[in-house]
């Protein structure tokens, strides 16, 4: 507290000292040649004596805040790897370690991902095939509901009543937030689907909230003195480890969920050499709560992590931050359509409203309705529509 007394008491003498300087050169710059010797004298005693003050005020800043000079590992370095828990934290669930960027996804440990290569075995394309991916995320689909994944023989349906199109619209909705189609037979609550999708794990009970920017995620781009190929990249495991470990850091620094934190990208920084640009953000089910949490980091970023066997290899700095709504996946079940009450408002004669429970209610006339099933997955709410 004593060295931050001081820093103030200096920022006011330099103040006062510039704001005289600046004075007299102005003075000097209207004024004739007469005195001019003696101001200009004047002026550089002091910027002499400011230059002095600023460097002892810069001492006691080091002082107040003193930290580890971090010098970059040597290619011998092993990053220290603290021992995780049994507690719920996020998994890897994809990673692809390239040769300048990593890219991956993360989602929480009660997320099981479908078998991607189990649903693509024996996987027949139709013998025109440019994209596969809109026949990969079908072919995903129909294990889930004990289909052939033979599109020559069982072509892809495309209508606007069929729910394999449907699917294709909602992966491309995926899309848009950085999130990939998930299927699951398993139980899929609606009621807990603000806290998934802060996970990072969408459904369809939160899929609106997606485009209104209800529960954005506050990104960062943080610079690490770690080399990429020699500290980071070498192995999946070595990646695998780091990535986890600093979750589980920032986690506990900011005593929020694990879950609630995700890395989306790591990269080599090519401005600064030997050092790591790693991309992640930080999601809660509440807004607010999520600045709370990103404007604690950006401030323990500024003075740094000296403490923490992790983090102390994030370069201290101001780190912005911006919103954005990020996912690692949309899950769906197939059981949850139920195309017998799909609705197709393209038809001639329906009328432009009803009432329903005592409100007037416009047809989206011009569009086709798809029917969800939720009445295990809401109370009281029998049938929704999207």
């Amino acid at each position: 507290m004593d060295n931050l007394n001081n820093v103030n008491d200096f920022n006011k003498v330099i103040k006062q000292l510039t704001e005289e300087r600046d004075a007299l050169v102005i003075k000097s710059n209207n004024r004739g040649t007469g005195n001019s010797n003696t101001i200009s004298k004047r002026i550089e005693e002091l910027n002499e004596r400011i230059n002095e003050l600023i460097r002892k005020r810069n001492q006691k800043l080091r002082k107040a805040y003193t930290r580890p000079v971090i010098e970059p590992p040597t290619s011998a370095t092993v990053v220290p790897c603290v021992k995780l828990g049994t507690e719920l934290r996020p998994n890897i669930t994809k990673m692809n370690i390239g040769h300048d960027k990593t890219k991956l996804k993360m989602a929480p440990s009660w997320f099981d991902a479908d078998d991607e290569q189990e649903a693509l075995k024996g996987i027949v394309y139709p013998s025109d095939t440019v994209d596969q991916r809109p026949f990969n995320t079908v072919a995903r689909y129909r294990m889930a509901t004990g289909q052939s994944n033979n599109f020559r023989q069982q072509p892809i349906n495309v209508d606007e009543n069929s729910t394999e199109t449907l699917i294709l619209m909602l992966d491309a909705f995926a899309q848009q937030f950085g999130a990939d189609l998930s299927f699951t037979n398993g139980e899929l609550p609606f009621d807990e689907s603000a806290y998934r999708t802060a996970c990072g794990v969408a459904n369809l009970g939160s899929a609106h909230l997606l485009p209104t920017n209800n529960i954005p995620t506050a990104g960062f781009s943080v610079l690490v003195h770690l080399d990429y190929d020699k500290n980071l990249a070498k192995s999946n495991d070595t990646m695998k480890d780091f990535l986890l470990n600093f979750t589980q850091a920032i986690a506990r620094k900011l005593n929020i969920p694990e879950d609630y934190v995700r890395v989306f990208s790591v990269e080599k920084s090519v401005e600064t050499p030997n050092t790591t640009i790693v991309h992640f953000g930080l999601t809660s089910p509440n807004q607010k709560e999520t600045k709370q949490m990103a404007d604690d980091f950006q401030e323990r970023a500024r003075l740094g992590f000296e403490e923490n066997a992790i983090l102390h290899y994030i370069k201290p700095a101001e780190y912005p931050y911006s919103w954005a709504p990020m996912l690692s996946y949309l899950q769906l079940r197939p059981s949850d359509f139920a195309p017998a009450y799909n609705m197709d408002y393209r038809k001639s004669g329906m009328p432009e409203s009803q009432h329903r429970g005592g409100y007037t209610y416009y047809l989206p006339i011009g569009w086709y309705r798809h029917a969800l099933k939720v009445d295990q997955n809401l109370h009281n709410i029998y049938w929704a529509t999207v």
